[in-house]
Parts: C-alpha cells; structure tokens; sequence
C-alpha cells in the first residue's frame, strides 16, 4: 500500500533498546563472516516509546545491511540510540547506522527520500 500513499503505522509500546538489539543480533552472524566488527550503543536507561515495531526494525535492517554491503573485513559499523528534549514534556528518540563505505555520491543524494529509489552505480 506504500506504493499508493496509503499506510497505517501499527503503533504499541516497545523497549528501544531491545528493539535495535534484536536487530543487531539477527545481522551479526553475516557481520563475523564478513569479518565486520557491529557495535551497539544502546540509551543508558532503557525507554518504552510508542513504536510501529515492525517498521522500526525494518528501517535499521535495511541501514545495517547496507552498511554491510559497502564495509571491508575489520571495519566497525555502529548503532546508537540517543534521547534528546524535543518540547516541555516530550523528547525525541533516533537511532544512528555508522559505518566507513563508500558512501552516497553527491548525484544520489538529492533522490535520498524519492521511494523506491536505487543507485545505478557499481560497487568499488
């Protein structure tokens, strides 16, 4: 339904941590024989948010596994989580994929948020 505008997050209560944890470990044993290095720095406290789970996890999958696709054996991908105050009684919580491939050319980056969008450029 994506594809027509039409989509409904499936919103319930999740621990953050435990969320981005499940998906690191699902991804490690790909990481260990690509002999990549995944490091997990979760908040310091735990939070339950209101999450569409599925989706969440889906987004990082998607972020780790191009991570993996364009790092070299010995390299570090990490995932952190950080809270920041948003307004007076709310904050804003993220999840950050970090790793040292090749990157986005300056051409893509402009088709970053366009659905479905693909590079058409070859792996280096």
């Amino acid at each position: 339904m994506l594809e027509k505008g039409i989509f409904t997050p499936n919103m319930e209560m999740h621990p953050l941590n435990f969320t981005i944890d499940n998906v690191v470990q699902i991804l490690q044993r790909q990481a260990e024989l690509q002999k990549i290095t995944i490091e997990f720095e979760p908040l310091a406290t735990e939070v339950i948010a209101s999450i569409d789970m599925m989706r969440t996890q889906q987004v990082i999958i998607n972020l780790l596994t191009n991570a993996l696709k364009f790092s070299k054996a010995k390299d570090v991908i990490r995932v952190t989580a950080s809270m920041e105050p948003s307004t007076s009684n709310e904050v804003a919580l993220s999840s950050k994929v970090t790793d040292s491939g090749i990157g986005i050319s300056d051409q893509d980056l402009s088709n970053l948020f366009t659905p479905f969008f693909r590079s058409k450029e070859k792996l280096s």
